[in-house]
Formats: structure tokens, sequence, C-alpha cells
């Protein structure tokens, strides 16, 4: 049974990354059919990767900015389920390896722990990412053919 129990994490963590790298990719097609170099779009694209994997460090401070403006502790709490539904390695954790990640020495100095936070899971984020990727292509094949028939025919 333990070697049987050591894939279970396998395909929710596959499924979420797939999802995560069509959704990259969308975006960076997305960037393609704007006509953009392909090393623009590889860097935005990349950027793109780094704000969804720093949205917990992100939000430490926009969490302390928030305390010192009056935001209620709903407000706040919804923020911070909002940072780690978006953030694919906290998601994992959570969700699918079930470690309480801001607990960690690391994370744990950011003060997010310090509030309730609903805990993300996998199939949601995992539907988020498609969703959106699906959107990006399908803008990015509607834009490519704008500019097909912007063209005329070509001879």
């Amino acid at each position: 049974a333990a070697f049987t129990e050591s894939f279970q994490p396998f395909v929710p963590a596959a499924i979420l990354l797939a999802a995560f790298a069509a959704l990259v990719a969308g975006f960076f097609v997305f960037c393609a059919s704007l006509r953009l170099p392909p090393d623009a779009c590889q860097m935005v694209a990349g950027l793109l990767v780094v704000a969804l994997l720093g949205t917990v460090f992100c939000f430490g401070p926009v969490l302390e900015r928030a305390q010192e403006t009056g935001m209620t502790g709903d407000e706040i709490s919804r923020r911070i389920t909002l940072a780690l539904d978006m953030n694919p390695f906290l998601v994992l954790g959570y969700s699918v390896f079930h470690q309480e990640l801001l607990l960690s020495p690391s994370l744990y100095r950011l003060g997010l722990a310090d509030y309730p936070f609903a805990a993300p899971v996998w199939y949601r984020t995992a539907a988020g990412y498609a969703v959106a990727g699906t959107i990006l292509f399908a803008a990015a094949f509607g834009l490519n053919a704008l500019f097909r028939r912007a063209r005329g025919p070509v001879s």
C-alpha cells in the first residue's frame, strides 16, 4: 500500500502543472500574435511566471499597508487566499502534498499565517489556469486571423 500511496499526488500535480504550462504557453502565443519579437514574448511570459510565483512575497507589504489603512480582517483573508490560489507551488504544497507552507520558517516571517485563509484547492486553480490559457490561445488565433485578413490574399 505504501508504494501505491507514493504515486497518489502525481496525477493532481501533473494536471496542475500542465494547466500552468498551458497558461504560460497561451500568454506566449498571445504575445507572438501581437507581432512582438520572440525574445520579447519569452521575457513577458517569464515575467508572468515570476508574478504568479511571487504573489506571496508581494503580499507581505500589501498586508502591512492594508492594516495601516484600516482594512478589515475579512478583506485581508480574501487577499491572502487569492495570493495562495494564484501560486502553483503553494497550491501543490497545500492541496496536493498537505503541507502548511505559510508556517515554514522562511514564509512565516511574511505574517500571512497570522490571518485565517482558505487553503487552495488544486483543481480550482488548474481549471483557472486552463481557462485563462484557452482564452489566450483563442485570442491569439483570432488576432492572427485578423492580421491575415487585413493583409489580403497572398499571391
